[in-house]
């Protein structure tokens, strides 16, 4: 998987790209552009997923063999102590078992109303 090098922040990058956050409580809430997806942000020529920019400018270098998972599972957030550079396959595990979760939590929610 190759990704586009992220360029070094600076003051007028780190404005533009806090100036599309909405911060909360807990999250960092990207409310720009979207690639239906994940959050994107235009740089030179280069359009580029926030979640991986605010990883390797808040956090610290990204691997580009490793992908960027949020631990609070909310797709638009972009805090940087969410972010988290696992491997493809951590990625894929984690998902796979957040998705098992996700649909065993469902089927109770739905039995329980089905016995209502």
């Amino acid at each position: 998987m190759t990704f586009l090098s992220i360029p070094p922040v600076n003051d007028v990058l780190r404005t533009l790209f806090l100036s599309q956050v909405q911060h909360r409580a807990t999250c960092w809430i990207w409310t720009g552009r979207f690639n239906g997806r994940n959050g994107i942000m235009r740089i030179g020529n280069q359009q580029l997923l926030v979640h991986r920019i605010s990883f390797a400018w808040f956090v610290g270098d990204l691997d580009p063999d490793l992908v960027v998972m949020r631990r609070c599972g909310m797709p638009t957030c972009v805090c940087p102590s969410h972010l988290e550079a696992v491997t493809l396959q951590e990625s894929g595990r984690r998902g796979l078992w957040a998705g098992m979760a996700g649909r065993a939590l469902l089927h109770d929610r739905c039995l329980r109303q089905h016995r209502q």
